[in-house]
C-alpha cells in the first residue's frame, strides 16, 4: 500500500461547529447551542456578551459545562450577542473556537391577536 492511499484524520483541539451558524437570528431571549468539542476538552466554557471585547479576552464567562450544548438565556430583546466556546483540556489549557454572532428579534407576539373576536 502506497502512502497516497492512506488517509490521515485528526480532532482538532478547539470547539467547532458551533451551531446554529453565525449571524443567526434567535425566536426568542434564547439561543439554543451545539458544538463539536475539541480533542483534549474536558469542560467547555460558554463566553457570551453583547460587549465583543469581552468575549474575546474571554471575561464574559456565562457558563461552564460538560455538555456540547447549552440554552443561553435572558438575552435582551433587539440586541446582537457574541459567543465564543472554549475547550478546557484536564491540564487548564484553554483552546477558544470562532466568534459567532446572533441578533434577537426586537418583539415578541404575546398573545395571539388573529383569534381576537371581541368577546369575553
Amino acid at each position: 500500500m502506497g502512502l497516497s492511499e492512506v488517509q490521515f484524520t485528526s480532532i482538532p483541539a478547539y470547539p467547532r461547529e458551533l451551531s446554529p451558524a453565525s449571524i443567526t437570528g434567535t425566536d426568542g431571549p434564547a439561543v439554543d447551542l451545539s458544538w463539536r468539542g475539541g480533542r483534549y476538552a474536558v469542560e467547555h466554557r460558554i463566553v457570551g456578551s453583547q460587549d465583543k471585547s469581552a468575549v474575546e479576552d474571554g471575561s464574559a464567562v456565562a457558563a461552564t459545562t460538560a455538555d456540547k450544548s447549552y440554552t443561553l438565556s435572558g438575552l435582551d430583546y433587539g440586541s446582537l450577542y457574541y459567543v465564543r466556546i472554549v475547550d478546557v483540556a484536564h491540564d487548564g489549557s484553554t483552546y477558544a473556537g470562532p466568534i459567532n454572532v446572533y441578533n434577537t428579534p426586537f418583539s415578541r407576539a404575546i398573545d395571539d391577536m388573529e383569534s381576537y373576536t371581541g368577546k369575553i
